[in-house]
């Protein structure tokens, strides 16, 4: 696949870019990194089959320093991975049946709505942690809701927040779904989820993403690898580079204001979206 020099560079710059954005945003990278990748002429349903390979390397790479900095929930990330890991792979193979302009429309069209969606809803530091209500914190002798505390470098006060594991393992299926149909961890649309749905802080929301965005993505590369969407030699050029800026964005993300982050993150959706809904359009 990569045929000189120059191609090889290209793809380890996507690599450090794709990196340090999951890092520092919490996102896979996979709606930036497939649409990098048909640039550099990778066919789209390899593009999305080798992004899923990267995203499970480097996630895991800035998963755990975020989880050494205490910005990763691990309850949060199980809840979510459980229902995401299975829903991962019945998305890979709706997506590989899918034509290639239909799957760009659709992955812009989400794009463009949890930008909004995430644009109008309330800004993560001024939203109250939710108590939990009388008389539910256990059912059928199963407890289902938990009170969390996380000291975060680089802030005064601990977070507190609620994790409600029925309410996050259907946000895991739904995400999930998306990661194998779009190529993508799922990171885009989980994070605005677990802030505006589950009312977790956005600092939490990125670590725990990518510590459980791991998991998601390698259930769907197992499928993209048994349809022979994994280019190995795009794979082995990309990740070294994005498994240290992955580290380093973990790092940068605690030092950077919570409406920084969530401008940050628009940013890449709107962008993310015109480059997808350009490819569309290009292949009518």
């Amino acid at each position: 696949m990569i045929d000189s020099t120059l191609e090889a560079a290209g793809f380890v710059a996507v690599g450090i870019a794709t990196g340090l954005l999951s890092g520092t945003l919490g996102v896979g990278g996979g709606f930036i990194l497939v649409p990098l990748l048909t640039l550099l002429d990778v066919p789209l349903h390899q593009a999305i089959g080798t992004s899923l390979a990267f995203i499970a390397i480097v996630a895991l790479a800035g998963g755990l320093r975020h989880f050494r900095q205490s910005t990763a929930d691990p309850l949060l990330a199980g809840s979510l991975v459980l229902a995401g890991a299975l829903f991962a792979q019945v998305g890979a193979r709706v997506g590989d049946a899918t034509d290639e302009v239909l799957l760009s429309f659709v992955f812009a069209a989400i794009l463009v709505a949890v930008a909004v969606w995430f644009y109008l809803g309330p800004d993560p530091e001024d939203a109250p942690p939710r108590a939990v209500p009388a008389g539910t914190a256990k059912e059928r002798g199963l407890r289902l809701r938990y009170e969390r505390e996380r000291s975060v470098p680089g802030r005064a006060e601990p977070l507190r927040y609620v994790v409600d594991l029925r309410k996050s393992a259907g946000v895991g299926a739904l995400v999930g779904f998306t990661s194998g149909l779009l190529g993508t961890g799922g990171g885009f649309l989980m994070v605005p989820m677990l802030v505006l749905v589950l009312a977790i802080p956005l600092t939490v929301a990125i670590g725990t993403d990518l510590f459980g965005v791991v998991v998601t993505a390698a259930s769907g590369v197992v499928a993209h690898l048994a349809l022979g969407n994994v280019v190995g030699d795009v794979l082995l050029a990309a990740v070294p580079g994005g498994m240290v800026a992955a580290v380093v964005g973990a790092r940068l993300s605690t030092r950077l204001s919570q409406s920084t982050l969530r401008t940050a993150f628009l940013a890449v959706l709107v962008i993310g979206a015109c480059k997808l809904l350009f490819d569309g359009i290009s292949g009518l």
